[in-house]
């Protein structure tokens, strides 16, 4: 994915614009809950017009009761305010797991494409919340296994090239 049509030039400024725009790392498990909970933000993200960036979170989400569905989403503004967990999801930006056994989660990857139609500010919370059954859920984090949402500019946006069948 690049930043350039063909017969354009590549120059330094257009290279620069690739890569990782917003990094956050948590070590620390946040406190458990069994409705839904902020556990990682990332504010005030320079979103540029025409540009498509990939969101990418990698919880591993853990819970105290076998079966116990859990929910965690990237919920997201793009008007310089503060998300909540009442924002909108960020589409594509979900991922549903189980308790398999005891307080043994699943480490899932979530990565969704979003582009960008004007210049706005991003920012972001992931969130975490139980769906179902009866016990707590919560994302463990530690220094050697990071909660990490980030996002990445991969280059011009390109729409909806596929066809639905």
């Amino acid at each position: 994915m690049g930043t350039w049509d063909a017969g354009d030039d590549i120059t330094a400024e257009k290279l620069n614009l690739l890569g990782i725009k917003a990094l956050g790392r948590r070590q620390t498990t946040p406190a458990a809950t069994t409705t839904i909970m902020g556990v990682l933000r990332l504010d005030d993200i320079p979103y540029v017009a025409n540009r498509a960036y990939e969101v990418q979170m990698n919880p591993q989400m853990t819970g105290s009761i076998t079966a116990d569905s859990m929910h965690a989403t990237i919920r997201y503004t793009t008007d310089g305010s503060t998300p909540t967990t009442a924002s909108p999801i960020l589409p594509g930006a979900s991922i549903v797991s189980k308790v398999v056994v005891g307080t043994a989660g699943e480490t899932r990857s979530v990565s969704a494409i979003h582009e960008a139609a004007s210049d706005q500010t991003l920012s972001l919370l992931a969130c975490i919340a139980r769906i179902s059954g009866t016990g707590n859920v919560t994302v463990a984090a530690d220094a050697t296994s990071e909660f990490t949402v980030s996002v990445i500019d991969v280059g011009k946006a390109v729409g909806n090239t596929g066809v639905s069948i």
